[in-house]
């Protein structure tokens, strides 16, 4: 599977792209989806985990920083027009070696936010730069 196609044909959820987004980005956008940037150099724990995600997503100021809110704070993206959400993370290679129980905690709470948006006609892709594995579907390029 291409990544140009991610949107018509692939089920919402978490993949890995060896490549940056380009025309993905591009058509995402110009499809009226929303498309958010989180850049996780420098996340070492959970906290900053939810500081970087809060402030990459514009979580509201009553984000709790904790799994559930943040799960909370994903389901409402489906409140709005956009017809899909796309979460680009970049940059989170070490938090994900260093804190794999962190990590596979975050894959969780994303994957169920996907789940539990594409039930309410929203679609959520969260598309993670990386190495392969961790669970993770790999686009290829």
């Amino acid at each position: 599977m291409t990544a140009s196609v991610l949107l018509t044909t692939s089920p919402p959820g978490l993949y890995r792209m060896a490549r940056g987004p380009g025309v993905l980005r591009e058509r995402a956008v110009r499809s009226g989806w929303q498309w958010f940037e989180a850049n996780g150099v420098g996340v070492a724990d959970q906290a900053g985990l939810f500081t970087c995600l809060a402030a990459a997503l514009s979580l509201p100021e009553y984000f709790g920083a904790n799994w559930d809110a943040l799960l909370d704070c994903l389901r409402d993206f489906g409140d709005g027009d956009a017809p899909g959400i796309v979460i680009h993370l970049t940059g989170f290679a070490a938090f994900v070696a260093t804190e794999p129980a962190d990590w596979a905690t975050a894959r969780d709470v994303l994957t169920q936010a996907a789940s539990d948006l594409a039930a309410a006609g929203t679609l959520l892709y969260v598309l993670i730069a990386g190495p392969a594995g961790r669970g993770l579907t790999a686009l290829l390029p």
